[in-house]
């Protein structure tokens, strides 16, 4: 019987930083995963710990740099473990935030604070998204977040992402916005007050339809890249004013399940990766052509042409 765990590794990156390489550490967690080919991925194990009653989903990471130490943020079905991998060798869960029962949890963080979604709960006793003051460990309250103040309602969430300007992005599940249903994008802006983000906007897919169902995003430089996965689309908003999101091209592919994206450091290429059956998955690479630093709109990009498919499995 294969068990859940997560795995600490070692990977040597070389970073372009004129004040030093950096050694990260990364945490690769698994449902049934099977460790394999470290040497190929340049990868080390140096430690683990297992799950047992539970499976586990996203996860991020945390430095407490008061205190010199690592901590992993595990999602699991039925909450949220904090691990202690300031010694890799052996980690150590020092707080277990539960929450919901539910097959996907997600967590990242902002500043010093902890945002957990669950993607299972609609009911009235629904979590929304929980949030913890990290600096508080092994105490702390855990606080719940439930509306914006902007008529929005958080009943439950697929997946988040904080970009670097401090704004939240709640994607798919399911957010009440002016009454309606709508699991596209909520945004919330974190800075006037981490404990109590301020709605600001949102991109519809009204009704709670899979038209325009987000299953996660990625926001940097004020444009944000939606994968819809439960078509062959993904899109490119404008999101400067974050009240009113613009898109600035929706883009098919000939594969369906667009899963997530990331950009390149350098802003020039889009990683698009789409889920097939048995949560292999498949990767394609968009070149992005900027025409100006000082872009108004639609006009900051040009057309965005597949460039070529990296990998398939």
């Amino acid at each position: 019987m294969l068990q859940k765990a997560i795995f600490v590794t070692k990977v040597v990156q070389k970073i372009q930083d004129k004040r030093m390489k950096k050694i990260s550490l990364l945490i690769l967690i698994s449902i049934q995963f099977i460790f394999a080919a470290q040497a190929q991925y340049n990868c080390q194990l140096i430690g683990k710990r297992t799950y047992t009653g539970m499976n586990l989903s996203g996860s991020w990471g945390w430095n407490d740099l008061v205190n010199n130490k690592e901590y992993a943020l595990v999602g699991t079905t039925r909450g949220l473990s904090i691990v202690d991998i300031t010694t890799p060798t052996t980690p150590v869960e020092v707080k277990f935030i539960p929450g919901s029962q539910g097959l996907w949890r997600e967590c990242q963080t902002w500043k010093n604070h902890a945002y957990i979604t669950q993607d299972n709960n609609i009911n009235a006793n629904s979590e929304g998204v929980l949030i913890y003051d990290l600096t508080t460990l092994p105490g702390g309250k855990v606080d719940t977040f439930k509306s914006g103040g902007g008529n929005d309602t958080i009943l439950k969430t697929h997946s988040l992402y904080i970009d670097d300007s401090g704004f939240l992005y709640l994607n798919g599940g399911r957010t009440v916005i002016n009454g309606v249903n709508n699991n596209g994008v909520a945004i919330y802006d974190l800075k006037p007050d981490p404990k109590h983000p301020r709605f600001v906007g949102f991109t519809p897919s009204l009704g709670g339809t899979s038209t325009n169902y987000v299953h996660d995003c990625y926001s940097r430089n004020n444009i944000m890249y939606q994968a819809h996965i439960y078509n062959n689309r993904f899109t490119i908003w404008d999101v400067k004013d974050k009240a009113r999101p613009r898109v600035i091209q929706d883009i098919a592919t000939e594969y369906n399940t667009i899963h997530n994206m990331w950009l390149s450091n350098d802003n020039k290429t889009l990683f698009v990766f789409m889920k097939n059956l048995g949560f292999l998955q498949k990767r394609m690479m968009f070149q992005i052509r900027i025409i100006s630093e000082n872009y108004q709109s639609s006009e900051y990009y040009q057309t965005i042409r597949k460039y070529y498919i990296i990998f398939t499995s």
